[in-house]
């Protein structure tokens, strides 16, 4: 649930994440891997400190690292893309879009696209987000790029015999309605093959920035 990356092809960073103890942390530690005998050393960034937070997604971009969404302490999601100066060791202050802009997400992925973000699926209170968003670097926005309807985990996709099965009604003459129910559940997995199903805990990857 925490996130890491390579810097200058030397440092491992580590960040949040949840501990032994369930507790969502806010610490970061870094170890030198050209080293014969690699030491793990902890972070100071000064007065400011990170959000505590897990299951988020991170970004490395020019000197910057970006750490979007996650669950925070209250066992909240969040869309907070809180940003860490890996040159500095210093915490700048986080961009917060508007919900309606950007959902709070857990879960998802996140992938740097030339000179923005590509985030993808993960979920909040119950709900399964199918869209893709683009935050960008230049001025700081986040667009929408697909438009598919959320999943609420009470209705999650089932297969066609499951979809068969639920649908079995019997009408006021007391006929099966079976063969409208098996079109039925033709019709909604046909649906959801049309895109990914959601999901959270994936991964994800650009390819040749296409």
């Amino acid at each position: 649930s925490h996130s890491a990356f390579i810097y200058e092809n030397k440092y491992l960073y580590v960040l949040g994440g949840v501990d032994i103890t369930e507790r969502k942390q806010n610490d970061i530690y870094r170890i030198n891997l050209n080293t014969e005998n690699p030491q793990w050393e902890k972070v100071n960034t000064g007065d400011k400190e990170l959000e505590k937070i897990a299951y988020h997604a991170g970004v490395l971009h020019d000197d910057i690292y970006y750490i979007i969404g996650g669950q925070d302490s209250s066992l909240r999601s969040s869309n907070h893309i809180q940003k860490f100066n890996v040159k500095e060791h210093t915490i700048e202050e986080p961009i917060i879009p508007e919900e309606t802009t950007f959902p709070p997400l857990e879960g998802h992925t996140a992938d740097l696209n030339g000179n923005s973000i590509i985030i993808y699926g993960g979920h909040t209170n119950k709900k399964y987000n199918k869209n893709v968003y683009c935050f960008n670097f230049e001025d700081g926005s986040v667009t929408k790029l697909t438009d598919i309807s959320d999943v609420h985990e009470e209705t999650k996709p089932k297969n066609k015999q499951q979809l068969q099965k639920q649908s079995t009604n019997v009408n006021e003459e007391g006929k099966a309605e079976g063969e409208n129910n098996e079109a039925t559940a033709n019709n909604e997995v046909d649906e959801e093959d049309k895109f990914p199903r959601a999901r959270q805990s994936h991964c994800s990857c650009i390819y040749n920035n296409a």
